[in-house]
């Protein structure tokens, strides 16, 4: 009989102590907190979290699920000292901060946003045409700790007073469809920002994705890796402190600020920026494509257009081992005061200066080598203009220049042709085997007069013919 009343006392005992620990997000719909906001009154179902006046304040563990309206009001997350994982279920809520973050996550170990199915949400910070007030802290989703987003459902953020989205530490969308529009940056992750799925589309009055966290080691990167992403940005449309990889997804970013005025680059980077899949059309009056250091290519598709810039730029070296790129630029198509390497890859460049500009004048140093891939280049100036050398061992390349200079491929490489012959713009011109089979061709973009062509099928001492406009001539057999 004492063993069982112990017992019995064990069990009372444990289950007092079970009743009074804690304090998270418990007795609302399935262990989740009920958070229902209305400018009359603000309703809340189990607890961590309670409402003074129209703000809300989580304050422990748990999940919330969170719907209604507010006018004027503001959710807010601080856990205090204990770190914890909060997530946030947003199911039709709809709120407004006239002067700071609709929602601050202040902070939160791990902070997690997910969207209801079916559910239409709104954060908005400010009003619409007020002044941009770029020294104000924020944005109109603001997380101080690290951030998740996710979810079937939909997000409107309006960052009227100053950015839309900003995370302080490394922010995650794993889905939903969420549409942001801020005075000054769009969606801003300090030491990191990682897009693996969902749909994003961002207007920005300044940069429209962008990490700064350059001071931390391995930090200050963006990577797409998923999802689709359109971006319109008056400064630079993604910009990452460090490393811009895009590994897939779907990406169209146009940069429409002045270049002579703002940065205005649709994809950069600071240290290296890298292509391996996706789509990508990257559209700017700057530099469409820019790195601080090192630029790869290596698989996916590319269109990369500049209407007063470069389509490509980088100050490190430049290799393109596959992929599908279609550049387009009024100066140099891909510039670098490096080397630029083709070994895979289909490259078609039109270009209102070079096509391809390796190295800096007067140095001697700059290569460019292709090995592999399918080269057609059409340019103003010089088709390709290596000031170190220009190296052919493989792949096929038509190039046709306006400028009288030439740069002559190294000896013991690949056979190469020089025609000099005169063409017009809108020409498609092509290299032909003497029974018509064609092996090269590019459509021109600009008027030409120095051609240069190779291909692995060329066979020395054997004729070939040059189409364009309708009339063919003879070229001279290559030598070996």
């Amino acid at each position: 009989m004492k063993k069982f009343s112990a017992a019995l006392l064990l069990l009372l005992t444990l289950a007092l102590l079970a009743g009074c620990a804690g304090g998270g997000a418990s007795g609302g719909d399935g262990g989740s907190t009920q958070i229902l906001l209305s400018d009359s009154e603000i309703q809340i179902k189990g607890g961590g979290a309670k409402a003074d006046g129209s703000t809300v304040v989580i304050s422990a563990v748990g999940t919330y699920t969170v719907s209604g309206s507010l006018s004027d009001g503001q959710l807010i997350v601080d856990t205090g000292d204990e770190a914890v994982d909060v997530t946030l279920l947003l199911n039709g809520a709809d709120i407004t901060c006239l002067n700071g973050p609709a929602l601050h996550i202040r902070q939160a170990k791990n902070a997690r946003l997910q969207l209801a199915e079916g559910s239409s949400n709104r954060l908005c910070s400010g009003t619409e045409g007020a002044a941009i007030n770029p020294n104000a802290s924020g944005a109109a989703l603001y997380a101080e700790d690290d951030l998740d987003i996710d979810g079937p459902g939909s997000l409107e953020v309006l960052g009227y007073i100053n950015n839309g989205i900003a995370c302080k530490d490394d922010l995650d969308i794993n889905g939903g469809s969420l549409s942001v529009y801020a005075v000054n940056n769009g969606v801003r992750g300090s030491e990191s920002v990682e897009l693996k799925g969902g749909v994003l589309t961002v207007e920005a009055g300044n940069d429209g994705v962008k990490s700064t966290a350059a001071d931390k080691e391995g930090k200050g990167y963006i990577t797409v890796s998923g999802g689709s992403l359109t971006v319109t940005a008056a400064g630079d449309g993604i910009a990452a402190e460090t490393a811009l990889t895009v590994e897939d997804g779907d990406l169209t970013v146009t940069a429409t600020g002045d270049p002579v005025q703002v940065s205005s680059k649709a994809l950069k980077a600071g240290t290296v920026l890298t292509v391996s899949g996706g789509h990508v059309s990257a559209v700017s009056g700057d530099h469409a494509l820019h790195s601080g250091g090192d630029l790869a290519v290596s698989g996916g598709e590319l269109s990369a257009a500049s209407s007063a810039g470069k389509a490509i730029a980088a100050h490190g070296d430049i290799q393109i081992s596959g992929g599908s790129l279609a550049l387009t630029a009024l100066g140099d198509g891909i510039e670098t005061p490096g080397n630029i390497t083709v070994s895979g890859g289909t490259v078609t460049v039109a270009a209102g200066d070079d096509a391809l500009q390796s190295g800096e004048a007067n140095t001697g140093k700059g290569d460019v080598t292709v090995s592999g891939g399918e080269l057609g280049l059409s340019a103003k100036g010089r088709a390709i203009n290596a000031r170190g050398q220009l190296f052919v061992s493989g792949g096929s390349l038509i190039a046709l220049g306006g400028s009288d200079k030439v740069t002559v491929p190294a000896p013991g490489g690949q056979l190469c042709i020089h025609v000099g012959q005169a063409g017009a713009a809108g020409q498609t011109a092509a290299l032909l085997t003497e029974n018509g089979e064609e092996l090269l061709s590019v459509s021109a973009a600009y008027p030409y007069h120095v051609i240069l062509l190779s291909s692995p099928k060329l066979e020395a001492g054997v004729s070939y013919r040059f189409s364009a406009g309708g009339s063919e001539i003879s070229v001279p057999a290559p030598q070996p």
